[in-house]
């Protein structure tokens, strides 16, 4: 397996993530549904993961057909592989993640931070700037609209304008 990129054999196409912070623990849980397209029968789907810790993984496609996967975590690697019993067939499905982390204080991935209210007491925050290399640290793990060319940078070039004040259109859309 290549160490720097993911297997294109199966692909993400939608996330919907919900983060829940707890600032008396410094914590977070996570709950995330990926809809992925796999393009060629597996037994493994492989995600970039930093600094979490995953409980249930279940894969389901639209006939309702389920499989519970068991995540192994390789923390030197930044990866989680999940391992299921039976190969998955080509097609789409919905891999569902519970997973746990702690909110650093390195202002990377989905940290704490600190402010003074009006009043002038400190008080904490989760916060995060989710940048495509940190996103694995909670949450997003992997930044396909970066990996396409999109992400906010290409984004916002593509509405700014050049020198002469004329739109400047993407080279990829």
């Amino acid at each position: 397996m290549d160490p720097y990129r993911l297997p294109r054999h199966v692909r993400p196409t939608r996330y919907d993530l919900r983060l829940e912070p707890d600032l008396t623990t410094l914590t977070f849980t996570g709950d995330e549904t990926v809809t992925l397209e796999v393009e060629e029968a597996t037994a493994e789907i492989v995600l970039n993961a930093v600094d979490l810790a995953f409980g249930e993984a279940t894969l389901t496609n639209a006939r309702g057909e389920s499989q519970r996967g068991t995540p192994i975590v390789d923390e030197a690697g930044e990866r989680c592989r999940i391992t299921f019993p039976s190969r998955i067939a080509p097609g789409a499905w919905r891999l569902r993640l519970a997973f746990t982390g702690t909110l650093n204080d390195k202002l990377r991935g989905f940290y704490r931070s600190s402010y003074k209210d009006p009043t002038g007491e400190a008080r904490l925050m989760a916060a995060t700037q989710f940048e495509a290399t940190d996103a694995r640290r909670g949450g997003r793990r992997r930044a396909v609209a970066q990996r396409r060319g999109g992400g906010p940078r290409r984004r916002a070039a593509a509405h700014a304008s050049d020198q002469r004040g004329a739109p400047r259109r993407s080279a990829r859309r």
